[in-house]
């Protein structure tokens, strides 16, 4: 995986927000990536997203080994965890 490819999903997200519809066409789009979605306090709070836009955070995933796996290396990155931020509450 390459990091180019994150802009036009960036964008994907930002203007259809986060959600299973917009996964679903990520997934038509681009059939070579792994998209998971899931909330922000799934993921361990030691890992730091790869882009943070307005309600999610992008985290990279790998599959190295016999199961996914969160990755800070692009190279080995097979995909992308969207975690749903939930509003602070006031």
């Amino acid at each position: 995986m390459q990091p180019d490819i994150l802009r036009p999903i960036v964008e994907m997200l930002d203007r259809l927000g986060p959600q299973p519809e917009t996964i679903a066409r990520l997934r038509d789009l681009h059939p070579e990536l792994h998209f998971t979605l899931c909330n922000a306090d799934d993921i361990p709070p030691r890992r730091s997203p790869i882009h943070r836009g307005v309600g999610f955070s992008l985290y990279l995933v790998g599959n190295t080994g016999p199961c996914l796996s969160l990755t800070d290396e692009w190279e080995s990155a097979s995909g992308l965890v969207i975690a749903i931020e939930e509003p602070a509450e006031e």
